[in-house]
């Protein structure tokens, strides 16, 4: 089976109760960063970063991938490999 890039998304909840639902691209090289739509759609080009406007909480991530594809998805913050989700605005 050919590896191909996939789509998927990310669903954040602030401290006010807003929903964020963010768009990613996941690319088919091992290794890669995920990238987050920038306003025009994710891509190749979009940030590899995305910065929620107030404290949130990663509340789910999904994602259509072959089973030959993925073998693991790490949330990493900072360089960091993540045991909880709380992600702190800048």
């Amino acid at each position: 089976m050919v590896a191909t890039p996939q789509y998927g998304q990310f669903i954040f909840v602030g401290q006010s109760g807003t929903t964020y639902a963010i768009d990613a691209y996941v690319s088919d090289v091992n290794g890669a960063l995920v990238r987050f739509d920038g306003g025009g759609g994710s891509g190749t080009a979009s940030p590899t970063q995305w910065i929620c406007p107030e404290n949130c909480t990663l509340r789910d991530f999904s994602m259509t991938t072959g089973t030959a594809d993925t073998e693991k998805i790490r949330l990493v913050v900072n360089n960091k490999p993540m045991s909880n989700y709380r992600v702190n605005s800048l």
